[in-house]
């Protein structure tokens, strides 16, 4: 029995060809303890619920809805050498 989440998580390895060490995902309650296990680097957003926290590699500072997706996209730019070529693309 695969859950929907976890199917949808095999279609996205198998299309992109990459494993589950490489993949992010970022969570704030219990639906989605099953993929906070099993990916590379599991996140939590501040306000998530506390096995969510305790699944994770990094707690947000910041609350879902309230810029936490923002804030791990600054940090796996930054992460990945590639904020600087962000900063630059905005500024014109």
């Amino acid at each position: 029995n695969i859950s929907p989440k976890t199917a949808v998580l095999d279609e996205i390895l198998k299309k992109h060809k990459v494993t589950t060490d490489e993949v992010c995902f970022v969570g704030d309650d219990l639906v989605d303890l099953c993929l906070m296990k099993r990916v590379g680097f599991s996140i939590a957003v501040f306000n998530a619920c506390p096995e969510i926290k305790q699944a994770s590699h990094y707690i947000t500072l910041r609350e879902g809805g309230r810029g936490a997706v923002r804030e791990v996209a600054e940090l796996m730019l930054k992460a990945q050498g590639k904020w600087e070529k962000a900063l630059k693309d905005y500024d014109g």
